[in-house]
């Protein structure tokens, strides 16, 4: 064989059969990223390469955070009262044979270690029934809600109206040594019952608190003076709008639930 004949057996170049322009093309269109993409900044996690570790990585599930509703009970059961009945107990922890009050059967403890399972089992059972709740617990749950709910309720009303009365009265506070001297010296001299009635234009000496004020007010006095029908001098002096005045105060207190000034 020849070699003109071998030369021509040969597969053809492939300049002869590609265009010139063939291999920037393909650059062009590569998805091969360059050389300057390639390179792993110093922030990334790859940038130090480590050895891969011969354990499997394995994936596990993740945690969905939360509480399973309650499952519906779709159909009716005979016995949903079964834990609520007395003999549940009795069914569900037997006592031993031993225990029952038949003297020819009753094997007594001989060893420590009986009495203690005994104990412990005595003590299981005892749980057991103090654990089981009772059916009518909602409703028992719902009126101490209730009722503690009306306890809150008072004591943040009368909280508030002390506050209340705290931040009226906070105008007339005696904050300085020099002012309580000055309270005190006033309160306890010894004409002070009488500089109050003659400041009240009440006639004869007047002694003591109830000749300033007058007795404590009665059924039959409180009564006297809403009707207008009173004969105390205090009242009679009392004009119909220093009246209006006090009912309406004491209305708008009620109403509010606050102290008026």
């Amino acid at each position: 064989m020849s070699l003109q004949s071998t030369w021509s057996c040969l597969r053809p170049a492939a300049a002869w059969r590609v265009p010139p322009t063939a291999p920037r093309a393909a650059a062009a269109l590569s998805t091969t990223a360059s050389r300057s993409q390639q390179i792993t900044p110093p922030e990334s996690p790859s940038y130090i390469r480590l050895p891969h570790v011969p354990q499997s990585t394995e994936h596990k599930p993740e945690r969905v955070r939360g509480t399973l509703p309650v499952p519906r009970a779709i159909f009716e059961r005979a016995d949903d009262d079964r834990k609520a009945q007395p003999e549940y107990v009795e069914k569900t922890a037997p006592r031993r044979r031993d225990d029952d009050d038949n003297e020819n059967t009753r094997h007594p403890l001989n060893s420590d270690t009986q009495k203690w399972k005994k104990q412990l089992a005595d003590s299981r059972r005892e749980n057991l029934a103090q654990g089981l709740q009772d059916p009518e617990r909602f409703e028992k749950a719902e009126r101490s809600r209730a009722r503690v709910q009306a306890l809150e309720d008072a004591r943040r009303d009368a909280r508030r109206d002390a506050l209340m009365e705290l931040y009226i009265n906070a105008t007339n506070f005696i904050v300085t040594e020099a002012a309580l001297q000055a309270e005190v010296d006033t309160i306890f001299h010894e004409d002070y019952f009488r500089k109050l009635g003659i400041k009240s234009l009440r006639a004869g000496a007047t002694e003591n608190v109830w000749g300033v004020h007058g007795p404590p007010p009665g059924l039959a006095s409180m009564f006297e003076t809403v009707s207008r029908t009173s004969t105390n001098v205090a009242n009679a002096n009392e004009s119909e709008f220093d009246h209006s005045v006090k009912r309406t105060k004491k209305i708008s207190e009620e109403l509010t639930g606050g102290k008026m000034a």
